[in-house]
C-alpha cells in the first residue's frame, strides 16, 4: 500500500491512503463537500488553525474513492520553503500515482510538468499548509502547470 504523503497515516479504506488520520466522529458538513464537487481546476481553502480544511478535504476524498485513488496528498512544513524541496516534494508524490507516466531527468520541476502535461485521467494534487512555501515563482509556476494541464486539479490548503 502505497502511501502519498509525506507526513502522516490515514485510515481512508482506498487502495492508496490519501491525507490525514479522519478522527472516528466526523461532521458532516455537505455544503461544503458539495463545493469541493464543483468543476473547477483551482481550489483554495484558507481559513486559521484548527478549522479542519485538512480534515474537509480528505473527508471529501474518503466519500469518493475515485477521485482518492488518482489524488496525490502533500503536507507541506517549513522545510518546504525551498523551491528545489517543494519540486522534489510533488515529484515524489506523484510518482505513486497509478498509471501516472513520469518521465526521466534531473529537473523535478519539468519531470512533474512532464507527467502533469502527459496525463490522461483526472489527477487531484492536494497542497496543505501550502502557506510555508515561501519561494519566489513556486506559485506561478505551479498556475503555469495548472494553465497547461487538462487533467490537473489542484486544493490548496493553507491558514490564513
Amino acid at each position: 500500500m502505497a502511501l502519498v504523503q509525506a507526513v502522516g497515516r490515514t485510515n481512508v479504506p482506498t487502495p492508496r491512503a490519501v491525507g490525514p488520520r479522519l478522527p472516528r466522529v466526523l461532521v458532516e458538513r455537505p455544503r461544503l463537500t458539495s463545493l469541493l464537487d464543483a468543476d473547477v481546476p483551482l481550489t483554495v481553502l484558507r481559513a486559521p488553525l484548527g478549522f479542519g480544511k485538512s480534515t474537509l478535504v480528505a473527508q471529501y476524498l474518503r466519500e469518493r474513492p475515485d477521485n482518492a485513488a488518482r489524488a496525490a496528498w502533500i503536507r507541506l512544513g517549513a522545510d518546504f520553503a525551498d523551491r528545489a524541496q517543494f519540486w522534489a516534494a510533488v515529484l515524489r508524490a506523484l510518482e505513486d500515482v497509478p498509471d501516472l507516466v513520469v518521465p526521466d531527468g534531473p529537473n523535478p520541476r519539468a519531470r512533474v510538468r512532464g507527467a502533469l502535461l502527459q496525463a490522461t485521467d483526472a489527477l487531484t494534487l492536494v497542497l496543505d499548509e501550502f502557506e510555508h512555501v515561501t519561494a519566489q515563482g513556486v506559485d506561478d509556476e505551479l498556475l503555469t502547470i495548472l494553465r497547461d494541464s487538462r487533467h490537473l486539479r489542484l486544493v490548496v490548503c493553507l491558514r490564513g
